[in-house]
Protein backbone atom coordinates (compact mmCIF):
# COMPACT_ATOMS: atom_id res chain seq x y z
CA UNK A 1 0.00 0.00 0.00
CA UNK A 2 2.76 2.48 0.84
CA UNK A 3 4.48 1.74 -2.98
CA UNK A 4 1.40 2.48 -4.27
CA UNK A 5 0.41 5.30 -2.35
CA UNK A 6 3.53 7.16 -3.20
CA UNK A 7 3.10 5.82 -6.97
CA UNK A 8 -0.44 8.10 -6.79
CA UNK A 9 1.06 11.03 -5.30
CA UNK A 10 -0.46 9.93 -2.08
CA UNK A 11 0.68 10.41 1.93
CA UNK A 12 0.86 6.76 2.85
CA UNK A 13 -0.06 7.80 6.66
CA UNK A 14 -3.21 8.96 4.96
CA UNK A 15 -4.44 5.40 3.29
CA UNK A 16 -6.24 3.16 5.42
CA UNK A 17 -7.05 -0.79 4.82
CA UNK A 18 -10.49 -1.59 5.01
CA UNK A 19 -11.15 -5.47 5.51
CA UNK A 20 -13.97 -6.47 3.91
CA UNK A 21 -15.72 -8.87 6.11
CA UNK A 22 -18.63 -9.80 3.59
CA UNK A 23 -19.47 -13.62 4.56
CA UNK A 24 -16.70 -13.82 7.09
CA UNK A 25 -17.41 -14.91 10.64
CA UNK A 26 -17.37 -13.21 13.54
CA UNK A 27 -13.91 -15.29 15.01
CA UNK A 28 -12.14 -14.54 11.84
CA UNK A 29 -13.47 -11.34 12.53
CA UNK A 30 -11.61 -11.15 15.82
CA UNK A 31 -8.86 -13.23 14.60
CA UNK A 32 -8.26 -10.37 12.21
CA UNK A 33 -8.27 -7.86 14.60
CA UNK A 34 -5.88 -9.42 17.13
CA UNK A 35 -3.35 -8.94 14.00
CA UNK A 36 -3.63 -5.65 13.51
CA UNK A 37 -6.68 -4.61 11.77
CA UNK A 38 -9.59 -1.55 13.00
CA UNK A 39 -11.34 -1.07 9.63
CA UNK A 40 -13.92 -3.05 8.44
CA UNK A 41 -16.52 -2.94 5.71
CA UNK A 42 -19.52 -4.43 5.13
CA UNK A 43 -22.34 -4.60 2.30
CA UNK A 44 -25.22 -6.23 4.12
CA UNK A 45 -26.86 -4.84 6.46
CA UNK A 46 -28.53 -7.38 7.99
CA UNK A 47 -25.65 -9.43 8.17
CA UNK A 48 -23.67 -5.82 9.91
CA UNK A 49 -25.76 -5.25 12.31
CA UNK A 50 -25.35 -9.13 13.61
CA UNK A 51 -21.39 -8.88 13.30
CA UNK A 52 -21.01 -5.45 14.83
CA UNK A 53 -23.51 -6.30 18.11
CA UNK A 54 -21.59 -9.49 18.49
CA UNK A 55 -18.31 -7.91 18.15
CA UNK A 56 -19.43 -4.69 20.45
CA UNK A 57 -16.56 -3.04 23.15
CA UNK A 58 -13.82 -4.46 20.75
CA UNK A 59 -11.89 -1.07 18.98
CA UNK A 60 -12.96 -1.61 16.05
CA UNK A 61 -14.60 1.20 13.18
CA UNK A 62 -17.10 0.09 10.57
CA UNK A 63 -17.43 1.33 7.40
CA UNK A 64 -20.61 0.49 5.23
CA UNK A 65 -19.87 -0.18 1.57
CA UNK A 66 -23.05 -1.90 -0.31
CA UNK A 67 -25.89 -0.15 -1.79
CA UNK A 68 -27.67 1.22 0.91
CA UNK A 69 -31.61 1.37 0.64
CA UNK A 70 -33.44 4.13 2.20
CA UNK A 71 -35.84 1.88 4.98
CA UNK A 72 -32.29 0.08 6.17
CA UNK A 73 -30.89 3.60 7.18
CA UNK A 74 -32.52 2.85 10.55
CA UNK A 75 -29.49 -0.03 11.37
CA UNK A 76 -26.65 2.32 10.49
CA UNK A 77 -26.51 4.45 13.61
CA UNK A 78 -24.33 3.52 17.01
CA UNK A 79 -22.88 0.84 14.08
CA UNK A 80 -20.89 2.48 11.22
CA UNK A 81 -18.13 4.98 11.10
CA UNK A 82 -18.27 6.29 7.36
CA UNK A 83 -21.17 5.17 4.44
CA UNK A 84 -19.03 4.68 1.76
CA UNK A 85 -22.22 4.19 -0.74
CA UNK A 86 -24.26 7.19 -0.84
CA UNK A 87 -25.27 7.52 -4.39
CA UNK A 88 -28.19 10.65 -4.07
CA UNK A 89 -29.31 13.40 -2.31
CA UNK A 90 -32.83 11.72 -1.71
CA UNK A 91 -30.74 9.07 0.42
CA UNK A 92 -28.53 11.30 1.49
CA UNK A 93 -31.52 13.94 2.96
CA UNK A 94 -32.97 10.34 4.78
CA UNK A 95 -29.37 9.75 6.63
CA UNK A 96 -29.46 13.10 7.37
CA UNK A 97 -32.77 13.30 8.73
CA UNK A 98 -32.03 10.51 11.02
CA UNK A 99 -28.69 11.30 11.89
CA UNK A 100 -30.11 14.41 13.64
CA UNK A 101 -32.75 11.85 15.27
CA UNK A 102 -30.08 10.49 16.91
CA UNK A 103 -27.87 13.77 17.73
CA UNK A 104 -25.52 12.67 14.83
CA UNK A 105 -23.81 13.69 11.96
CA UNK A 106 -22.55 11.21 9.80
CA UNK A 107 -19.65 11.08 7.07
CA UNK A 108 -20.68 9.63 4.02
CA UNK A 109 -18.83 9.34 0.33
CA UNK A 110 -20.93 10.03 -2.60
CA UNK A 111 -20.54 7.54 -4.79
CA UNK A 112 -20.20 7.63 -8.51
CA UNK A 113 -20.88 5.42 -11.11
CA UNK A 114 -17.75 6.82 -13.56
CA UNK A 115 -17.97 3.29 -15.87
CA UNK A 116 -21.32 4.14 -16.75
CA UNK A 117 -22.05 -0.31 -16.19
CA UNK A 118 -25.91 -0.64 -15.39
CA UNK A 119 -24.50 -3.19 -12.77
CA UNK A 120 -22.97 -0.59 -10.26
CA UNK A 121 -24.61 1.87 -8.80
CA UNK A 122 -23.68 5.52 -8.20
CA UNK A 123 -24.69 8.64 -9.84
CA UNK A 124 -23.67 10.14 -12.88
CA UNK A 125 -20.43 12.21 -13.01
CA UNK A 126 -22.86 14.95 -15.20
CA UNK A 127 -25.04 14.77 -11.49
CA UNK A 128 -22.29 15.18 -8.97
CA UNK A 129 -22.02 18.99 -8.67
CA UNK A 130 -25.76 19.73 -8.36
CA UNK A 131 -25.91 16.34 -5.87
CA UNK A 132 -22.91 18.05 -4.04
CA UNK A 133 -24.70 21.90 -3.74
CA UNK A 134 -28.58 19.59 -2.47
CA UNK A 135 -26.10 17.42 0.47
CA UNK A 136 -23.77 20.47 1.44
CA UNK A 137 -26.97 22.19 3.18
CA UNK A 138 -27.95 18.87 5.07
CA UNK A 139 -27.10 19.26 8.64
CA UNK A 140 -27.24 15.48 9.64
CA UNK A 141 -24.17 14.38 7.09
CA UNK A 142 -20.72 15.35 6.61
CA UNK A 143 -19.24 14.86 3.04
CA UNK A 144 -15.60 13.35 3.38
CA UNK A 145 -15.52 12.34 -0.32
CA UNK A 146 -16.00 10.29 -3.27
CA UNK A 147 -16.64 6.92 -4.13
CA UNK A 148 -15.99 4.91 -7.20
CA UNK A 149 -15.78 1.15 -8.63
CA UNK A 150 -13.57 1.60 -12.08
CA UNK A 151 -14.24 -0.31 -14.86
CA UNK A 152 -11.96 -3.88 -14.40
CA UNK A 153 -8.81 -3.18 -16.42
CA UNK A 154 -6.35 -6.84 -15.95
CA UNK A 155 -3.56 -4.29 -15.57
CA UNK A 156 -3.57 -2.96 -12.03
CA UNK A 157 -1.38 -0.07 -12.67
CA UNK A 158 -4.23 1.50 -14.61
Amino acid sequence: MDIAARKGGRNPETVRLIAVTKTVPVEQIREASRAGARCFGENRIQEAVEKIDRLKGEDLRWHFIGHLQKNKVKFIFGRFDLIHSVDGAELAETISRKSLEHGERMPILIQVNVSGEASKFGLPPPSLESTLRAVAKLEGVQVRGLMTIPPFDPDPER
